[in-house]
């Protein structure tokens, strides 16, 4: 894909707009080793890197391959020191939020991408993604743990008296705690896709609508 879209992309089309292919694939003829190397998220020619470097949209295969060599890296300790691998990853998601926070005042970034400091600074930056990164190993390692008390703690005692917690009550239990997750993760959704769109809807559209009025 990188040799086509370095050699033969450029050749195959025409148009007022396809000097922008153009002159990506000149950019990949001189960075297309950082592509290879999974490093085109950070280091490209002249500050070229991330949605600007060389197939600017592969800047994600970058993050994911360089989140997975850390999380390949740390996890296999975890059975030997626990406490130590959580905190790396706690670490890892302090350091997105953190980052993304400094980052956002220092350069006047706005939430969207359509901002050209968000893009250049936030967008594709590895400091600013492995926070999402971290959130998913950690919730794996907490079903991990989840998954092996079950399995251990169904042969002990669960209440004072010696005797197990009935199973109906234990199922209940589990039941509002799913309940109460799945209405966490519908707040999250909706607040996620909605409140950035008064971003949009302000860069976008010149007359107000209702719709616009609502989500403001």
């Amino acid at each position: 894909m990188l040799f086509a879209y370095t050699h033969v992309l450029p050749l195959v089309g025409s148009g007022p707009l396809w000097a922008q292919a153009q002159r990506s694939g000149e950019v990949c003829t001189r960075t297309w080793w950082t592509n290879l190397l999974y490093v085109n998220n950070v280091l490209g020619e002249d500050g070229q890197n991330g949605t600007a470097g060389c197939m600017g949209w592969s800047w994600y295969l970058a993050n994911d391959m360089q989140f997975f060599a850390a999380a390949a890296f740390a996890l296999p300790f975890y059975p030997a020191a626990p406490r130590l691998v959580v905190g790396f990853f706690v670490g890892a998601l302090a350091l997105s939020v953190g980052a993304s926070a400094a980052l956002s005042h220092a350069y006047a970034a706005d939430i969207t991408t359509l901002d050209v400091a968000n893009g250049k600074y936030l967008y594709a930056e590895p400091h600013t993604r492995c926070g999402t990164y971290a959130v998913g190993v950690l919730f794996g390692i907490f079903l991990h743990e989840r998954a092996r008390a079950a399995r251990f703690g169904a042969r002990l005692p669960s209440d004072a008296g010696g005797e197990r917690a009935p199973l109906v009550a234990r199922r209940e239990r589990a039941t509002w705690a799913h309940a109460a997750g799945w209405a966490a993760s519908v707040g999250v959704l909706l607040a996620v896709f909605l409140l950035p769109w008064t971003n949009f809807s302000c860069l976008l559209y010149t007359s107000p609508s209702p719709r616009d009025g609502l989500l403001s």
